[in-house]
């Protein structure tokens, strides 16, 4: 699928809980709303030019990216003041694995479940597959950690996750939805 036919729409309502879940561990929640538009603005930017994305993928991987590089860089800004545990409010916190599905506001017997039917789920997978995404996802590696850690290329960890995470979305019934 050539950018020019990436439904934009669908593309960042699919992505847009997951990339709020992920800024909030690294911001407030209105400082990850900012982060999550700067990052699908750079996006659209980015399908403008040529040559354009590669696939939806492709899209995906660079809006993840573009939204991880802008959290870091407020990070880095001179003069930030850093917080002391007791100003951290726990409702912000990241949870304790990022696939998490439960926001701080859901119901923790609803969390419990969904998180169990889950690690269920990748406990189906491949032992390769259901490897790459627990460090991926469960330790919060990236690809280049992951590699350097197992001595497994990046493009065979790469798809070894895509192909795991199309088993789950499909035994799940969420066809086209990344599982939180």
């Amino acid at each position: 699928m050539e950018s020019g036919h990436i439904d934009w729409d669908s593309f960042f309502a699919r992505y847009r809980a997951m990339a709020l879940r992920c800024a909030t561990g690294w911001s407030d929640r209105a400082s990850a709303d900012d982060l999550v538009q700067e990052a699908a603005q750079a996006v659209l930017e980015r399908a403008r030019r040529e040559p354009p994305f590669d696939s939806e993928g492709h899209a995906r991987n660079y809006f993840f990216r573009t939204l991880h590089n802008r959290a870091a860089e407020r990070l880095r800004r001179p003069g930030r003041r850093s917080l002391s545990l007791d100003e951290v409010d726990d409702s912000v916190a990241p949870t304790s694995s990022p696939w998490q599905a439960a926001s701080a506001a859901e119901d923790e017997s609803l969390a419990s479940v969904r998180q169990s039917a889950l690690e269920e789920l990748i406990d189906q997978l491949r032992p390769a597959q259901r490897d790459a995404i627990r460090l991926r996802y469960g330790e919060g590696l990236t690809l280049r950690e992951i590699s350097e850690r197992t001595g497994t290329p990046l493009s065979t960890l790469g798809e070894r996750i895509q192909a795991g995470l199309k088993k789950i979305r499909g035994k799940a019934g969420m066809t086209g939805v990344t599982p939180n």
